[in-house]
């Protein structure tokens, strides 16, 4: 994953199934999850080292609440624009562009996505500007 700037992060418990790295909000912290162990040791195998990085509801991990952080671009929503914001849906992590029931803020996008990078960066610092 690349280097991401500081940022503060929250202990929450998972209510819905996350991967590492990617967004979530729980209990009204949007954010970056990030998984904090491996419960069991595991063979070394390429399924093993997928399954590694999903993060299980009722699993404890950390949300990276601030900073910026790269973003998986098929995550976006369709057509965002380098300084628009971008929200997250509670139920399912969906990030949409536009607010509505059960949607929060998540961060503001510093960069254009472009097709040959997999990776975006997100300002959540920026969430309390829009």
């Amino acid at each position: 994953m690349p280097a991401e700037a500081p940022g503060r992060r929250v202990v929450r418990v998972a209510t819905k199934e996350v991967r590492h790295g990617d967004p979530t909000v729980e209990k009204g912290a949007p954010g970056i999850a990030f998984k904090t162990q491996e419960e069991t040791p595991v063979l070394p195998s390429y399924a093993s080292a997928r399954a590694a990085k999903v993060i299980a509801v009722n699993e404890e991990f950390v949300v990276g609440i601030a900073g910026r952080h790269p973003v998986r671009t098929e995550l976006l929503p369709g057509g965002i624009k380098a300084g628009e914001p971008i929200y997250i849906e509670t139920a399912n992590n969906k990030l949409v562009a536009a607010p509505g029931a059960g949607i929060v803020k998540f961060g503001v996008l510093e960069q254009e996505p472009e097709e040959a990078m997999d990776w975006a960066q997100v300002n959540l610092d920026l969430r309390n500007s829009f």
